[in-house]
């Protein structure tokens, strides 16, 4: 068991309250240590040998990358919704982290029969000709009537009638649908061909909050910063490259089991683990306890970092969007390809692009290849998330709590709000 040991000179003069094991190092855990921290005796838990969950910023936690000359590139989640995340806004406040606002309304469609389809953002940041720009602006018009038609479903449906509905319910074939479901495949990583199954409450929630003008955020540094802040500050322990056997709950605690054999003695546990991941780790779940997580299951998805522009060389193109979504195996299949430069920040004269790329391992250059990250995300489907207000309204129930993105929006400012939400349980520190 590797342990990290955080930089506090002097013994804690606090009052240790209640010893709680925190499993899961992704954004949710580490957050939700930070804010019990002061007020209790924290231990945090990773199976990885790195803190960071699908936080993957090369050159700060992932280190077997070498480029020259070395900067932060992210890997994994690159930036938050910046009128629509109160509670990750207010932690970056009480970091001292300041945040950069880009502009990302950009987005890209490439068919397989090399057509392609620009936004008005994408269009604007094109330096092509006058004449070509118009020529792109045309293309959009036959799309317009679909766009308004789902408009309209975002926008004037009543949240109720997204509950347990899938969004092929409310998406057509067309293209314009296609390309917002391709949207949502790259927001949550969810491949192409299950996204018709994907729960539309958790999708409309952010299509009503994205348009053409959406401010971004983005941490300078790399989003891993973020976890350097808190570690910084942290009086916990953290325990990296740790495999839990069971966690096995009991009167007046609970027992935490490594695969090595010991057993530590907790008051409370907190589970910030992808939920299908939590049946396995409880040794006596309960039967609404199986209920509420059986129908989550394991999405497995890896991500590229890479040099290749040479996806666009069919299309004839030279712009790039933090967007792009492309269309593969007859349209039943697709991928996206993020533009790292503009989403990190780099100059607009850095001469080489950067791209995150998803599902498009066949096109990219394998030499061109700088790095590629594993990731586990939930599948939110609407069997899935059925049960999510009652896991929100036990949370505590068993000496046991869940903090994670899935409790919310599925997003970053979820797994903060989660992590928020139990701090604020367990007498922590609040997020104003």
């Amino acid at each position: 068991m590797q342990i990290i040991r955080n930089p506090f000179s002097g013994p804690s003069t606090r009052t240790l309250l209640v010893k709680i094991a925190i499993v899961g190092g992704g954004a949710a855990g580490i957050a939700t240590a930070y804010l019990l921290d002061t007020f209790h005796q924290i231990s945090l838990f990773e199976k990885q040998p790195i803190l960071g969950g699908n936080v993957r910023t090369l050159n700060k936690n992932v280190s077997s990358v070498s480029f020259s000359p070395k900067f932060p590139l992210d890997n994994g989640v690159i930036e938050f919704l910046r009128d629509h995340s109160p509670y990750f806004n207010a932690l970056m406040e009480d970091l001292g982290i300041d945040l950069e606002v880009t502009q990302g309304g950009a987005t890209s469609f490439f068919s397989e029969d090399g057509s392609y389809w620009q936004s008005p953002g994408a269009v604007n940041q094109d330096s092509a000709p006058f004449l070509c720009k118009c020529k792109d602006y045309f293309k959009l018009l036959p799309l317009l009537p679909d766009y308004l038609i789902t408009w309209g479903k975002i926008h004037l449906f009543e949240k109720k009638i997204f509950f347990d509905q899938p969004i092929s319910k409310f998406f057509s074939d067309r293209l314009m649908s296609r390309w917002y479901k391709m949207l949502l495949m790259y927001g949550y990583s969810t491949p192409y061909s299950k996204i018709d199954q994907f729960s539309a409450e958790i999708a409309f929630e952010l299509l009503q909050q994205i348009n053409l003008n959406t401010q971004w955020s983005r941490i300078p540094g790399g989003v891993y910063s973020y976890f350097e802040a808190i570690l910084g500050r942290f009086r916990g322990k953290v325990h990296c490259n740790v495999q839990i056997d069971n966690i096995v709950r009991k009167s007046n605690g609970a027992l935490l089991s490594l695969k090595s054999g010991e057993t530590l003695a907790f008051d409370k546990i907190i589970f910030a683990t992808p939920p299908d991941q939590i049946p396995s780790l409880l040794a006596d779940p309960t039967d609404e306890e199986k209920k509420r997580f059986a129908a989550w299951n394991t999405n497995h998805i890896s991500t590229q970092i890479h040099t290749d522009t040479g996806l666009y060389r069919p299309y004839g193109i030279n712009s790039y969007t933090e967007f792009d979504v492309f269309e593969k195996d007859t349209g039943q299949e697709g991928g996206y390809n993020a533009y790292l430069n503009r989403l990190c920040g780099l100059s607009p004269r850095h001469p080489t692009s950067y791209f995150l790329a998803y599902n498009l391992e066949e096109c990219i250059d394998p030499q061109q290849v700088l790095d590629v990250q594993n990731h586990h995300t939930p599948l939110y489907t609407p069997e899935a998330i059925h049960y999510r207000q009652e896991i929100r309204e036990t949370n505590g129930e068993n000496h046991t709590y869940y903090t994670g993105a899935y409790l919310n929006n599925g997003l970053h400012e979820g797994a903060i709000a989660s992590a928020a939400a139990v701090s604020k349980m367990l007498g922590g520190k609040l997020l104003s």
